[in-house]
C-alpha cells in the first residue's frame, strides 16, 4: 500500500465560476469562513470546493477506465447502470433479494478488480463503497491566505476582494430581427413574443490568472490504483476545467503539481510500475460479471 499526494496550484487560464447563493439575477461565487492566525474570522473568502474538482476527475477516470475494459470489442459502450456507477458514483439502491446483496466479499472484488472503484468509490447494491482518494478544497492565493503556505510572501500578493468580479449576460430573442426572417413559416408570425425577449443576469467569478492552492491525496492505496490515478491526473491536466459555465468559457486552469509517495511510515517509496490497463485487460470477463452486483 501507498500514499500519494500530489500538492501545488492551479492557475486560472479563464475567469472561474463556482455556484453559491443566488440573489436575484446574480449568481454569486461560493463563499467561506476563514479563521485568521490573530484568531479573528474572515468572512466571505471565494472557495472551490472539493466535490466539484472531484467530480471533474471522476468523468475523466470514468472514461479512461471504460475505454480501458472496452478496448479491442465490437462494442465500446457499456449499460445505463455501469456507466452511471462510473461517471456519478451510482446510486443506492435497496436490495431485498438475498443473491442481490453487496457482501464483504463481493465489496472485496470489486475494489481490487476495478482501480476506478478502489480510488473513487461507489454506490450500489445497498452499500456504499468509499474510495481512498481525497480531493481539498481550492484556496486562493491571496495576502489574507498567504499564511496557509509558506512559499509566496503575503505583500506580493493582491487581496482576496480583488480576485472576484461580476460578469453581465444576456440573451435577446433575435427571432423578430430581419436576419431570422427567412427560416421561419409566415403562418407563425403570431407567435413571436412580446416585446425584446431580453433575458439579463450577472455572474460572479474569480479572476483570470488567480492562482489557487490545492492538493489531491490517493490515502493507503494499491500500486494498480496509483498507476491509475496518475494517468487520470494526466489526462485530466491537458485540458483541466473547474466549476460551471464550461459552455460560456470559465473554469479552465493549468495544475501544477508536485507528486510525492510515501509507505505508510511516511518513507519515500518508487512511483508505482504496473500497467493497469493490461490488468483490465486480463480480468475482463471476471470485471463484467462483478459490475452487474451495482
Amino acid at each position: 500500500m501507498r500514499t500519494v499526494t500530489y500538492s501545488g496550484i492551479l492557475t486560472a487560464r479563464s475567469s472561474i465560476a463556482h455556484g453559491g447563493r443566488v440573489t436575484g439575477t446574480t449568481a454569486n461565487f461560493r463563499r467561506e469562513t476563514l479563521m485568521l492566525p490573530d484568531g479573528k474570522p474572515l468572512s466571505g473568502v471565494p472557495v472551490v470546493s472539493g466535490g466539484v474538482i472531484r467530480g471533474e476527475l471522476r468523468r475523466v477516470a470514468s472514461i479512461l477506465f471504460q475505454s480501458a475494459l472496452t478496448a479491442g470489442l465490437d462494442e465500446r459502450r457499456l449499460p445505463f447502470h455501469t456507466v452511471h456507477a462510473f461517471r456519478t458514483g451510482g446510486s443506492l439502491t435497496e436490495t431485498r433479494a438475498k443473491s442481490e446483496t453487496m457482501t464483504g466479499a463481493k465489496q472485496g472484488t470489486l475494489r481490487s478488480l476495478v482501480p476506478l472503484i478502489g480510488v473513487f468509490g461507489v454506490a450500489g447494491g445497498g452499500r456504499i463503497l468509499s474510495g481512498r482518494l481525497i480531493v481539498d478544497k481550492a484556496i486562493p492565493l491571496a495576502a489574507e491566505t498567504a499564511w496557509l503556505q509558506d512559499k509566496v510572501p503575503a505583500a506580493s500578493l493582491p487581496s482576496i476582494w480583488n480576485l472576484i468580479q461580476r460578469e453581465q449576460y444576456s440573451r435577446v430573442a433575435d427571432v423578430e430581427d430581419a436576419s431570422a426572417a427567412p427560416y421561419v413559416i409566415r403562418e407563425d408570425g403570431d407567435q413571436l413574443p412580446a416585446g425584446s425577449g431580453q433575458m439579463l443576469w450577472f455572474q460572479d467569478a474569480l479572476v483570470a490568472g488567480s492562482q489557487l492552492m490545492h492538493s489531491i491525496a490517493l490515502e493507503d492505496g494499491t500500486d494498480t490504483e496509483a498507476a491509475f490515478l496518475d494517468d487520470v491526473l494526466k489526462a485530466w491536466s491537458k485540458k483541466a476545467h473547474i466549476g460551471g459555465g464550461k459552455a460560456r468559457g470559465h473554469g479552465w486552469v493549468e495544475p501544477a503539481y508536485t507528486k510525492v509517495e510515501t509507505d505508510c511510515w511516511g518513507d519515500p517509496v518508487p512511483a508505482s510500475s504496473v500497467d493497469w490497463r493490461a490488468e483490465v485487460l486480463a480480468n475482463r470477463e471476471e470485471i463484467m460479471a462483478a459490475l452487474e452486483w451495482l
